[in-house]
């Protein structure tokens, strides 16, 4: 073998030893989301409304979406909840959803949406539960909730098709459940049973007594009805409870009966003490009078 036939081998080892390197270095990692959040509704029924066993549909929400090319879930239902046999699972926003029961159990699947050629990216609505509440079911409140795994299905996403962009529980931050609930009929009281509520009847609060609404009720006439005297600056003001009519009157037109009586009495004071002088005046002149004519009188003599 010549130098050139030894240097060309040794060239086409190398170059071959390259090609086989290069899908390693060549390798995609991909990072791993967090924070997703996954929710399912509430919905409320009313147990009068059920005809047989009735079909409801319960939201599926998610949030803080990272762009999923698949997503799969398991999802439980509680007490006498089941899935429908038809179709348990189901999405209008997908390109679909492959649904497998597990444990060969009624109320407990497991659904893997699928996006189809494109990746996901929005937040809210993305599918719905199809439950079955039978008609015999009890009122109450029933929930349904994430499983983290069941059987040989787990919760995980694809954020690329690729098998080493699957990710675990570990990417979801909130797995939220929901529920069904059935409420009772609403019924009303007899009439008889409706407590007597009359125009101006004070309401009995809690903690109070009978007899002390019934003294309520027997003062409040009496209350509406007193009249309230407040004198200010030199005013009489009278306002009385139940009218607008407001009256006030200075005290320099008003001149009661007490007033008067007492004028009265010192003008007859008055009156008696200015007879006296004159009486005795009067008494002091017909003494000098008769005093007169008697001394004239002896002269006379």
């Amino acid at each position: 073998m010549t130098v050139r036939g030894f240097a060309f081998r040794g060239i086409a080892a190398v170059l071959t030893a390259c090609e086989l390197c290069v899908p390693c270095v060549g390798a995609v990692t991909y990072e791993a989301p967090d924070n997703i959040e996954l929710s399912i509704g509430d919905v409320e029924i009313p147990k009068e409304g059920l005809s047989g066993d009735t079909l409801v549909e319960v939201p599926l929400y998610i949030g803080s979406n990272p762009g999923f090319t698949s997503l799969s879930i398991v999802v439980a239902l509680e007490g006498p909840l089941r899935y429908d046999d038809d179709h348990d699972v189901d999405t209008n926003v997908l390109a679909g959803v492959n649904i497998y029961r597990c444990n060969n159990t009624d109320n407990i699947v497991s659904a893997c949406f699928e996006a189809g050629s494109d990746t996901y990216y929005d937040d809210g609505k993305f599918g719905w539960l199809r439950v079955i509440v039978p008609a015999d079911i009890s009122a109450g409140r029933y929930g349904i909730s994430f499983l983290t795994e069941c059987d040989m299905y787990s919760l995980g996403i694809y954020t690329h098709n690729r098998k080493e962009a699957r990710f675990g529980a570990a990417s979801f931050s909130v797995l939220g459940g929901g529920s069904i609930t059935v409420t009772e009929p609403q019924t009303e009281p007899p009439a008889g049973d409706q407590p007597a509520e009359k125009a101006g009847q004070p309401v009995m609060e809690a903690g109070g007594t009978a007899e002390a609404a019934a003294e309520a009720v027997v003062e409040a006439p009496a209350a509406s009805a007193t009249a309230t005297s407040v004198t200010a600056a030199g005013s009489a003001v009278t306002s009385t409870s139940g009218t607008s009519a407001t009256t006030a009157v200075t005290t320099e037109n008003v001149t009661t009966s007490t007033e008067r009586t007492w004028i009265r009495s010192n003008e007859d004071n008055r009156s008696r003490n200015m007879l006296v002088p004159i009486i005795a005046a009067t008494i002091l002149a017909l003494g000098a009078a008769v005093a007169f004519i008697a001394k004239k009188g002896g002269k006379s003599r």
